[in-house]
């Protein structure tokens, strides 16, 4: 895996899909040093992936407050031979995605 530092900061590419589409899209991401195995990523680019909704989830964000998320499933490539299924975070609430 290839990545680079912003600000301090890790960031990777990864590609995600839905389960159900071909529709897939790479995405700058900047790592988490508290990664817990979740992916979070904008309402408005989590969807056209046609990712499975699977419910909805309170989860406290980094300033304390507790927001609603939609917790889909998907696929995410992160080299070109690592697949793994994940739950995802989709926030419709404003979430600054890596440029």
């Amino acid at each position: 895996m290839r990545g680079h530092f912003e600000n301090d900061n890790p960031h990777i590419e990864i590609e995600v899909t839905g389960l159900l589409s071909q529709n897939s899209q790479k995405i700058k991401v900047m790592v988490d040093t508290g990664f817990n195995g979740h992916l979070q990523i904008p309402f408005l680019t989590a969807f056209p992936l046609g990712l499975s909704l699977i419910g909805v989830q309170q989860v406290v964000i980094a300033d304390g407050s507790t927001v609603n998320q939609f917790v889909c499933i998907g696929s995410v490539k992160i080299d070109p031979h690592k697949y793994r299924r994940w739950l995802w975070h989709i926030a419709w609430h404003k979430v600054t995605q890596a440029s």
